[in-house]
């Protein structure tokens, strides 16, 4: 009754320190043999903080090759090519345009392309880029007539730009 009593009158910092485990000094890590290459490590190990780091399994001679070749291609190109980090396609209404003036109908529908890939993909508007091929096929029939629906390819890259390309 007495020790419980103790605990209840303790401040909570000192109680909060005695509750972290703290390894004793006459401890020794021991290393443990390295795995074969291509062993997962468990994730207990993981959590404890295992003192050998694992070695990752070795990279194929095929994805080497594969990475040469990108960077030769980027380097006779000049310029650097985007990793893709994901692709969806989708229908866009343009209907809405049609409640503007009719001189400004297709200007309106190219800033819907851009708000929609903007909130469907969780970026800016500024960081939207609309493909040559998509604003020429709103303007086909005039800024007057622009499409009611337009079908759409949307790609994101690792730098978080988004570009719209027809589908």
């Amino acid at each position: 009754m007495e020790q419980a009593q103790q605990q209840i009158e303790r401040p909570k910092d000192v109680v909060k320190e005695e509750k972290k485990p703290v390894a004793a000094p006459t401890e020794k890590l021991v290393e443990k043999p390295e795995p074969k290459t291509g062993d997962k490590v468990p994730a207990k190990e993981k959590a404890v903080g295992n003192p050998v780091e694992r070695v990752p399994a070795p990279i194929s001679k095929e994805k080497i090759e594969a990475k040469k070749e990108a960077k030769k291609a980027e380097k006779e190109d000049g310029v650097k090519k985007s990793v893709i980090v994901l692709k969806r396609n989708y229908v866009i209404p343009l209907v809405k345009a049609y409640a503007k003036p009719a001189k400004k109908r297709a200007a309106k529908a190219i800033k819907m392309v851009r708000a929609f890939a903007a909130r469907h993909f969780k970026t800016s508007e500024a960081n939207v880029k609309i493909d040559e091929k998509i604003a020429h096929f709103i303007n086909v029939r005039g800024s007057k007539k622009p499409p009611k629906k337009l079908s759409v390819s949307l790609t994101k890259d690792k730098e978080g730009i988004v570009r719209v390309s027809p589908a």
